[in-house]
């Protein structure tokens, strides 16, 4: 598949005038072939756990040896009686699964499984650049119910036909003050219920974030309240509560050991976290 870069540098090869600008056709080819990308990084990196009472998602983050690790919500993995799980790849394989205890995410909505297989699948690379109000955002995961003009379906039986790959804008990062178990990041993306613990991806395909909260939950102002022990004002929880949530990648990064692996660019870091082995 021809990247954006390529497909801009194939075009000044063929045509080198200074001040070249490119027409409303050729832009949007280029759109179009950066958000085929991320499809497919995202469909490839993003999988399906099933719980002994439901289902949610999970990004692929880490390959040692034969053992993958997969980062989701600690709401996904806390559907578990036994702490025992199945998760569905790309190449819809089903892998048992187990999860893996960090105490360094204690009060953070996070969560990590792991599985063990012979078969190479795609890790993904986790973002640790500044991300900006305005950026352009790719949400991925597996709806546990579909909404058409037939009804309401559950998914559960439906394997990878039931993945979704939503855009849209970030619009809100909090700071020091911010909702409780870590969610900073507020996007215009529709997340559905089981897309939580699926990544949140920028127009390179990196992880930004991780789903975990829908917009308008029924609780209402109550899933707002902040670090700070309040809540938002009448007029911002408005524009909160239209937004889908998210836990901003760094919150992991900064909760684990990394390593650093440098991008083609060598412009800016993204990390591979390394769960340690003894835990």
């Amino acid at each position: 598949m021809v990247s954006c870069e390529q497909a801009r540098n194939l075009l000044l090869e063929q045509q080198p005038l200074p001040g070249l600008k490119y027409g409303k056709t050729v832009e949007k080819k280029l759109a179009s072939e950066v958000k085929e990308s991320v499809a497919e990084t995202a469909h490839q990196i993003t999988v399906r756990i099933f719980t002994n009472r439901g289902a949610g998602s999970g990004v692929i983050i880490d390959h040692q040896g034969k053992t993958y690790t997969v980062l989701t919500n600690d709401h996904v993995v806390n559907g578990s009686r036994d702490n025992h799980y199945t998760v569905l790849t790309a190449d819809a394989q089903s892998h048992a699964a187990r999860r893996k205890t960090l105490p360094n995410l204690s009060g953070i909505d996070l969560g990590l499984v792991e599985f063990e297989s012979e078969i190479v699948y795609e890790v993904a690379v986790l973002r640790n650049s500044e991300i900006t109000i305005g950026e352009k955002v790719y949400a991925a995961g597996f709806p546990n119910y579909s909404y058409n003009d037939q009804g309401f379906r559950e998914t559960f039986d439906w394997g990878l036909r039931a993945f979704k790959l939503t855009t849209g804008t970030l619009e809100m990062l909090m700071s020091e003050i911010s909702l409780l178990q870590g969610y900073k990041m507020g996007y215009t993306n529709d997340v559905e219920l089981g897309m939580s613990g699926g990544p949140v991806l920028d127009h390179k395909g990196q992880v930004i974030g991780i789903n975990g909260r829908t917009k308008k939950p029924f609780q209402g102002i109550e899933v707002f309240q902040l670090t700070d022990g309040n809540y938002p004002n009448p007029e911002l929880f408005k524009k909160m509560d239209a937004l889908s949530w998210a836990i901003p990648i760094n919150i992991f990064l900064q909760r684990t050991d990394t390593s650093v692996i440098f991008t083609e660019e060598q412009t800016q870091s993204v990390y591979l976290p390394k769960v340690p082995n003894n835990i």
